[in-house]
Order: C-alpha cells, then structure tokens, then sequence
C-alpha cells in the first residue's frame, strides 16, 4: 500500500517503471515523500491567514532541496495540491503555482526538464501542456516553449482550458523572456506557427517584460499579421526603446504606417506608441494630426508630442509657433551649421555641435555629423559630439557611442556614457562589452 501510494505521489505509472528508474535510483523514494509532504505542508501553509511572507515560504520550499523536485512537478501536472492527512486536496492557486515555479528555478534544472520529458511521452493531454507551457517558461529556452505552445493548441476547444492556456502562455512567456531575452529571436522565427488564439497573449507577455529587444518582433507582427496588429501596437507602449538602431527604425517606421489608418484607435493606438518610443522623425507626421482637429485624438496628439520631444507646450497654438521657429532655423541656419560641421577648424565643428544639439527635429540632418566628430583627433570636438548627440536624443548613434566608451579621454567616455545611459534607459557598467552584449538580439 505504502508502495503504491509512493508511486502515486511522485506521478508514476506502475506500468512504466523503467522510464523513470534512473531518476527514482538517484533519489530514494522515501526521501521524495519526505520532501513532499513538506512541500505540501508549505504550499497549503501559504493559503492560511497570517502565513509567513511569500519569501520566507519560497526560502523554506528551497532548503527541502531536489528531492522535492519530483513531487512540484506532480503538482504541476496535476494543478493541485494532493490530500495530506484527511485535508482534502487543494485546487492550485496562482500563488502557489509561482511558488513552486520560483523554487524550481532555484534547483538544478536539468532534473525537471528530464523528467518532464519522460511525462510527455505519455498521451498527450491538456494537463500536460499546462505544465510544460510553465516548466518551460521557467527553466526552458524560446524553442522548448513554442513546443509548448504547439502541445497546447490541440486542447483549446473548451472555454476554460482555452483561458487556462492562454493564461500559461502569457505568464510563461513573460517568465521566460525576462530570465533569457534572446528567446525573442526563437519568437520571432516561430510567430507564425502560433496558433491564432495563442498570440495575443504570447505578445502581451512579452510587453509586459518591458524590454526593448522585443522591438523586432513587435515590428514584424505589425508588418505581417493584421488581426493582432492591435495588440502589437498596444505592447510597444509599454516596452523601452530599442538600442538596436535598424530594430528601432523599422518599428517606427512601421508605426507611422498606422496614423493613416482609417481607424481612429489604430491612429490613436500608433501616436501613443511613437510617443512612448520618443521618435523625433515623427513629430512631423504627429503636428500633421494635430493640425487635423479631430476630437477623437487630440489628447493622444498632444501626449505624444509632449513625450516624444520632452517639451511641455499644451495647446495647439503653442506647438504651432514651436515648429513655424523650428522651420525658421531649418532655412535660415540649418546650412550654414552643416556647412561648420564638415569644417576642419576645431572651433567652428564645437560651436556647430553645440547649436544643433537645440535643435532635435532636424537630428536626421545633424546626428551623422555628430557621429563622425567622435573619430575626430580633437578630444575637445569628440566630447562637444558626445554631449551634442545626448541632446539630439538620437538612439541611432547608440553604435558609436558605444565605442567611444573606450576613448583615451575621460571625459570623452564619461560624457559618452551619460548619452549611453539617457538614450537607452539602461544602466550597465561603463564597459563597451557589456553595451554591446545587450546591443546584441
């Protein structure tokens, strides 16, 4: 009897022994149990008013150790918490579940994985995929989860299993792609074998990381699936901005596409997502909504402007007499600034950096300049290109900035590290590697 409710709690078939012998070999059985029912005792411990604090409960559930890896998988796969001492079994909460996914990330993963593995060669099942979406997600790579996904999507016919797993998804999903960003290359590569009901909460998951890197696949729904276009957009809002220059440049792009949509949420949705990724090649596109007068989206007109240029005019009358003096400067200076700019005189190249830095509209005309002064020979220039380019906001000199954290001049790494930092939003050691490691997809 003891045997076989041994077998029970650790989610074997007393039919298929040999699949998992070497695993039950490794960790005696008895000493599963033990770790076990601690695992239960905490789990349902963590439901009782005036439990201790989730991290004192996960700090507990991590000091039982991988003998109490193969009863959290059992919890897993069976969604619930089995009976414990005449205590009836516990469906699985939420919190519970990330419990026992938190403390599974802190144990030796390759356990887990093996051992799911072997689950899976069982039918196939929607309590199955449930957990891999989840098991994956935590300890997993971007191409064991859409292998999740793609276990899932046989089982979303009903109601509650197809919230169930969309739920998985996206909580996975975020799990995973905030412990492995590069993930989002498998993403990308896989999207469109996603089934349709699965997407949406697949890129919510990946907005709500908030990271940049997930720009590229952002951009690509957009491009190429119309129907969750929508909630491509609405993701963008929330994800930082791109230091991936061509990343950040084809999202934007494909952003501007959209404010001439015939849907006022589409446009609306897109000048919010402009506004949120700071895009100064947009504010001429976003003055032309303006100048629309269109009730609908005058709030999100003026929002992304404000955003997008860091100014705080409000009324319509004010940006206007900003860009009519922006378009002064642009035809009376903007030449004459260039034409200093491709001088050899030391003087002239600083005092051109410095009055362009005012002016970020036209940064499309001036950053390349500015990009070039940081090979200059003059540490004077390079240091004037590195705090003009910080001014321009312009995240497509991210690159050479980036190099120029290893200039021989301190000041000139110093000051390019400050543009690094304000431009990205990140903050990393002041070493070139480590920027160009998170340059990387």
């Amino acid at each position: 009897m003891l045997a076989t409710a041994l077998i029970l709690w650790l989610g074997l078939s007393s039919g298929e022994p040999a699949r998992d012998a070497p695993l039950a070999a490794a960790r005696p059985a008895a000493v599963q149990a033990q770790a076990g029912r601690a695992l239960n005792q905490l789990l349902r411990q963590s439901r009782e008013p005036g439990s201790p604090s989730r991290r004192e409960l996960l700090e507990q559930i991590e000091l039982l150790g991988p003998d109490a890896q193969a009863p959290a998988l059992h919890i897993l796969l069976h969604r619930s918490i089995p009976g414990l001492d005449g205590a009836p079994a516990q469906v699985l909460s939420e919190p519970q579940r990330d419990l026992v996914l938190d403390a599974l990330m802190r144990w030796p993963a390759a356990p887990t994985l093996e051992r799911l593995e072997g689950e899976l060669l069982g039918p196939p099942s929607f309590e199955r995929a449930w957990a891999a979406l989840h098991v994956w997600g935590a300890l997993g790579d971007g191409r064991q989860f859409l292998r999740g996904v793609e276990l899932a999507t046989p089982h979303l016919e009903g109601k509650k299993r197809r919230a169930l797993l969309r739920d998985a998804v996206q909580v996975s999903v975020e799990r995973l792609v905030r412990r492995r960003p590069g993930a989002l290359a498998d993403l990308l590569s896989g999207y469109r074998d996603v089934h349709r009901e699965l997407r949406l909460p697949l890129l919510s998951g990946v907005g709500a990381t908030g990271d940049a890197r997930a720009a590229e696949l952002l951009a690509h729904v957009l491009d190429s699936d119309e129907e969750h276009a929508p909630a491509a957009l609405a993701q963008v809002q929330l994800i930082a901005r791109s230091i991936d220059p061509d990343a950040y440049r084809r999202l934007c792009d494909e952003l501007r596409e959209r404010l001439a949509s015939d849907a006022p949420a589409v446009r609306i949705a897109a000048l919010r997502a402009l506004g949120a990724q700071r895009d100064w090649r947009s504010v001429e596109a976003m003055l032309e909504r303006l100048e629309a007068d269109l009730e609908e989206e005058r709030t999100s007109v003026l929002w992304a402007l404000r955003r997008a240029t860091g100014m705080e005019w409000h009324g319509i009358d004010s940006w206007r007499a900003w860009h009519a003096s922006e378009e002064r400067w642009r035809e009376e200076r903007l030449d004459g600034v260039l034409e200093r700019l491709a001088s050899s005189a030391q003087r002239q190249v600083v005092a051109a950096l410095e009055e362009s830095a005012t002016h970020p509209l036209f940064a499309e005309h001036t950053a390349p300049w500015a990009v070039d002064a940081l090979r200059s020979p003059s540490a004077l220039v390079r240091r004037s290109a590195a705090n003009a380019l910080l001014r321009l906001d312009c995240p497509l000199a991210l690159p050479a900035l980036i190099d120029a954290l290893e200039d021989e001049d301190a000041q000139v790494a110093q000051s390019a590290y400050a543009a690094v930092t304000a431009l990205s939003g990140l903050t990393l050691p002041a070493q070139a590697e480590a920027w160009r490691e998170a340059l990387r997809p």
